[in-house]
């Protein structure tokens, strides 16, 4: 008897198992089966993503994809022969090989064959099928062995899949559309794009970029394109097809054949509507254009006009425009009735040169000279833009300054001028009156310039008749009553409009450094002049001579000194190339010239002017006493043995107009008592000693008396004067004790504060004797320096005081060396030869913050 084989009961799990031992198996035989197929593929995939595909002509790319076809189909097919699904016996089988030599699933299918009777038997074959039983249950499915290795030797298979990854990783190319190109070549040459791009240049007078758009690179959506009015727009289309059509606007743009696929069209956009363009009836671009008409310029008035310094019509402007502006200025026009037919007077007030957006600025013109001065008149600004708009703005009603002559002649030689100019009927009248005026000018005034020039009028008049240049003896008739009235101060008010003129044209434009170098020339050559011109009048107003040596303490008075100092900075800002703070500097030059004007030096002037002289002399007589006993107290102090510091003026006095001055030098401020030796003691003085400090203590009283005068001049003492004195004092005390060296350091202190003073006092007095400031000599209609002015008599922004932050962009003179210094060096290491290149090349950029 013949026992049946036992079924096994199997845990819930083993199902799974058996799941996964066949799938196992089908990898197996798949892959023996295929992986020549797979290695194949996997290269053919790595070149095709790393680019190669692009890169192969079209024969030959042909011949690879026909190819690999071919060698994909044969190895498919021979691995579809070799390949078969796996069985549940192969899945068991498996099961027992990863058993060992013992097979339980195996054991556990066999039969008792022999010894079904024996209980002893059939109780161990039973103990035989549970151990199997239990074993089976704990097979686990082993690793997949494919036995490619035998095949592939030489690891083709890792050198395909290595190289479809890094293909992958690197990303040369998009996976889909390069694969896509491979395995469809193009047989049939596909029809050419079209192309089309367009190209939008604004007017040059907005200083807009052009723009453009292409259709093959639309770029972020615009669906609305906003341009100015005038723009030029450019279309250009590259391909097949002449059924183009491109609308600008509301209106269609007709195209130009350039050649065979190529076409332009172009228009001037004026109107809104669509910009589109079609090419075969496909739509390429379309948009919503939007055109923005120029806008005229704003302008303003921002306060009444006013008179300013020598009847200068001051008139504060604001302006604006969308694009630039390119010129502001007002239009003048009288009111009285009787000339309502006037033409009006343009005058540009400003022409920036970088055409700003925004101005506010404050126009100044001389007007006293027009016809019209000191008439009602009506101003109404304008500004003109860039485009050449012109707006306007409100106008605004004032009376022109009018120049008041207090000479008798001069009002007369004016009141001809403006029969002249007014009333030219009647001939016989006007003549009589210059000969009349040239006769007064014969016997009193004796300036045969004036004499000529009345002469010269009267001809051309007496000879012309009403065919007479009007307007050009009108002009020489003005030039006479100024001379008349100003003497030698006209040929410096005409000096000062035309450098001042110079300057403002200068300003309009965009200024290189020689041009400013060829200015600032100019402008030194008309202050020489000037200067000459100022002597002059000087000697008219002074016959005697009295003030000849004076002319250093009539240019202290005014605006001459801060005048050469503003030009000398202006030159150094010049050299070093900083172009702001040079445009910064000839706009307070310019500004500073028109607060500047000349007049004649009346009787109580030039009393004045004398007066301050006396002062100044008194001044200078003490500073040269103050010196020689610092010279011989200097000596004591050498024979007594001691060994001082030799004193500047050891050498002898040094001189600046008509008072003793010590050069300042670095360092020198203080400077013994930053080397000062300590007092000996008390000792009995000698009476070279005592006599050198009674000597002190009547300079001492000398200075005191000066300074009582001048408090009760002026109110005040000027604080280096009272320091002199208190000096001065100190030094009688030392020398009273017979300590030299201390007198010593005192002594020259007092000399140094005398010397600094000499030009405050000379305007405390001037200002207190109503001398105005001006160029070299008291001018009427000039200003006077004091709160919220700057040393030239200008309103400072804010009412700020020189130097205030932010009140002067100019650089202080310390500020000013210390660049030119680090513009010294920084040149320097540039053309070090030893440095490297890029080390220069970083020099070279930074030398124009310098």
């Amino acid at each position: 008897m013949i026992s049946r084989p036992v079924r096994l009961r199997h845990p819930p799990y083993m199902p799974f198992r058996f799941a996964l031992v066949w799938l196992i198996l089908l990898w197996e035989q798949f892959w023996r089966a295929f992986w020549k197929a797979s290695t194949a593929l996997a290269a053919v995939l790595a070149f095709v993503f790393l680019g190669g595909g692009a890169l192969l002509p079209l024969w030959l790319h042909v011949g690879v994809l026909a190819l690999v076809a071919a060698g994909l189909s044969v190895a498919v097919f021979r691995g579809a022969r070799r390949f078969r699904l796996p069985t549940r016996g192969d899945t068991l089988h498996r099961l027992d090989l990863e058993s060992g030599p013992h097979r339980p699933f195996g054991a556990a299918s066999d039969t008792l064959s022999v010894g079904l009777d024996d209980p002893l038997s059939r109780a161990l074959w039973e103990r035989h099928l549970s151990t199997a039983r239990d074993a089976a249950m704990r097979l686990r499915p082993g690793w997949p062995r494919t036995g490619v290795g035998r095949e592939d030797r030489f690891f083709l298979r890792w050198v395909a899949f290595g190289a479809l990854v890094l293909s992958l990783a690197v990303g040369v190319v998009s996976p889909g559309p390069a694969l896509v190109a491979f395995l469809t070549p193009p047989l049939i040459p596909p029809p050419e794009p079209v192309t089309a791009r367009l190209w939008l240049t604004p007017p040059d007078y907005t200083g807009l970029p052009p723009r453009s758009f292409d259709t093959q690179a639309p770029g972020p959506s615009e669906p609305v394109v906003q341009v100015p009015q005038g723009t030029t727009l450019l279309a250009l289309v590259h391909g097949p097809g002449e059924d183009a059509r491109l609308v600008a606007g509301v209106m269609p743009v007709a195209f130009e054949t350039l050649d065979a696929r190529s076409r332009r069209a172009g228009t001037v956009l004026e109107d809104s509507g669509t910009l589109s363009l079609e090419v075969g009836g496909k739509t390429l671009f379309e948009r919503t254009l939007e055109v923005v008409p120029d806008a005229a310029p704003k302008v303003r008035i921002g306060s009444l006009p006013e008179s300013g310094a020598r009847g200068r019509l001051v008139v504060p402007l604001e302006a604006s425009d969308d694009y630039g502006l390119r010129a502001v200025g007002v239009e003048i026009a009288p009111r009285a009735l009787d000339m309502a037919g006037s033409t009006p007077l343009d005058l540009p007030l400003a022409e920036p040169w970088n055409t700003p957006k925004t101005l506010k600025m404050t126009g100044s013109m001389d007007l006293t000279e027009h016809p019209w001065a000191g008439m009602p008149v009506r101003l109404t600004p304008f500004a003109i833009d860039t485009a050449g708009r012109r707006g306007t703005g409100a106008p605004v009603e004032t009376v022109l300054p009018e120049r008041i002559f207090n000479n008798p002649l001069a009002r007369e030689v004016i009141r001809i001028r403006k029969v002249l100019a007014h009333e030219y009927v009647v001939l016989g009248a006007l003549l009589s009156s210059l000969d009349a005026v040239s006769a007064r000018v014969q016997e009193d005034h004796g300036d045969l310039t004036v004499y000529l020039a009345l002469r010269e009028v009267r001809a051309h008049l007496a000879q012309n008749g009403r065919n007479a240049r009007i307007d050009e003896m009108s002009r020489t008739l003005w030039r006479v009553a100024l001379r008349i009235e100003d003497g030698a101060g006209a040929r410096i008010n005409e000096s000062l409009d035309t450098l001042r003129q110079r300057l403002d044209e200068a300003l309009s434009g965009d200024l290189s450094q020689a041009e400013v170098q060829r200015l600032i020339q100019e402008v030194n050559e008309a202050l020489a002049r000037m200067s000459l011109d100022a002597m002059q009048m000087l000697q008219e107003a002074d016959p005697s001579g009295a003030l000849s040596g004076s002319m250093d303490l009539l240019s202290s008075l005014g605006g001459a000194q801060d005048l050469r100092d503003l030009v000398r900075d202006l030159d150094d800002l010049n050299r070093m190339g900083a172009r702001d703070a040079t445009r910064s500097a000839l706009e307070r030059l310019s500004s500073a010239l028109s607060t500047m004007g000349a007049g004649r030096i009346t009787e109580q002037q030039l009393e004045a002017l004398r007066e301050v002289n006396e002062f100044s002399r008194a001044l200078a007589r003490i500073a040269e006493d103050q010196a020689t006993l610092l010279d011989e107290t200097f000596h004591k102090a050498v024979e007594a043995g001691e060994t001082p510091d030799a004193p500047e003026s050891a050498s002898g006095p040094t001189r600046e107009g008509s008072v003793l001055a010590v050069p300042d030098r670095p360092g020198r401020a203080g400077a013994g008592a930053g080397r000062r030796a300590h007092p000996r003691p008390f000792q009995e003085p000698d009476p070279d000693s005592l006599g050198l400090a009674i000597r002190q203590d009547e300079i001492s009283g000398r200075l005191e008396s000066l300074m009582e005068e001048v408090a009760r001049q002026t109110g005040d003492i000027p604080k280096d004067l009272g320091e002199a004195g208190v000096a001065m004092v100190s030094a009688r005390e030392h020398l009273e004790r017979g300590a030299l060296q201390a007198a010593l350091v005192e002594q020259r202190n007092a000399l140094e504060k005398l010397a600094r003073s000499r030009q405050s006092m000379a305007q405390s007095l001037a200002r207190s004797l109503g001398l105005s400031a001006g160029l070299s000599l008291p001018m009427p209609g000039g200003t006077r320096a004091g709160p919220g002015l700057d040393p030239l008599g200008r309103p400072l922004p804010d009412g700020r005081s020189p130097g205030a932050p932010d009140g002067d962009v100019l650089p202080d003179q310390v500020r000013l060396q210390k660049a030119r210094e680090i513009l010294d060096e920084l040149r320097r290491r540039a053309n070090d030869p030893d440095r490297s290149n890029s080390e220069r090349d970083y020099i070279e950029r930074l030398i124009p913050g310098f």
